[in-house]
């Protein structure tokens, strides 16, 4: 019986030190959970974060180049979400160098925000350079309240993967990654963070300014086979403009 006290002691201790997005361990107490959290909470450059209507200003200085084509897909089942593993040569190319896509992650409602007003998803595509630095293409996707069952199509091949039993990469399902994002040249660049522990800085983030648009249906969907927690959404940072 003590010893049984004693392993119920050590799982609880272990259990409370796990990162949430709510009760104690909820975004705002990320860094005070975990040594290896402290840029959580110390960090200058931190990720999301208000974006003003004005701020979306493409710069020369910061154009980026995508190319994307069909590509296998993995689905991980994380704590929070589901992380999609991207295989493949799709890249973004940024002055002169080529960041390889990695993950794709959903989170409700959008963790970045335009004029202190969340969107009701965001789309993060992860890549990574061969000297590991990291650049985030983010999305927002909202609902046309003027069409709002009106399918976007686009959508749907990915939509479908989710609502299949977990795969592997061997087990081979391919999308057209052009379909999910837009043209939009209209972003806002910045230098921050990953939104979760531990809150690694450095991250390149283009956040797009115009929605892409779902139907209701479809938003529905992502939110129940891709979010698997009430919000996902760390809150938002303090802005600290870097320069370039």
């Amino acid at each position: 019986m003590k010893i049984f006290f004693l392993i119920l002691i050590l799982f609880l201790a272990n259990c409370s030190k796990d990162w949430s997005y709510k009760n104690q361990n909820n975004s705002q107490n990320w860094g005070q959970i975990k040594p290896e959290f402290k840029f959580c909470k110390i960090g200058y450059n931190q990720s999301p974060i208000d974006i003003s209507s004005q701020m979306f200003l493409n710069s020369n200085d910061n154009n980026i180049s995508i190319d994307y084509q069909k590509s296998e897909l993995e689905k991980i089942r994380q704590k929070y979400f589901m992380k999609i593993n991207i295989f493949g040569k799709n890249f973004v190319q940024r002055k002169n160098k080529k960041f390889y896509t990695k993950y794709i992650e959903f989170h409700h409602p959008s963790e970045h925000q335009i004029n202190s007003e969340a969107q009701s998803l965001e789309m993060q595509i992860y890549h990574k350079s061969d000297d590991e630095q990291w650049l985030v293409l983010s999305y927002f996707l909202e609902l046309n309240l003027a069409k709002i069952d009106e399918i976007n199509e686009n959508f749907m091949d990915l939509i479908n993967f989710l609502n299949l039993p977990n795969k592997t990469k061997e087990n081979e399902y391919k999308i057209d990654l052009k379909n999910l994002i837009s043209n939009s040249s209209n972003y806002f660049f910045y230098e921050g963070s990953f939104t979760t522990p531990p809150c690694k800085e450095g991250v390149k983030w283009y956040v797009f300014k115009e929605p892409i648009y779902l139907a209701k249906n479809q938003m529905n969907q992502i939110i129940k086979l891709a979010i698997f927690t009430k919000s996902n959404a760390r809150n938002i940072q303090k802005y600290n403009p870097s320069k370039f």
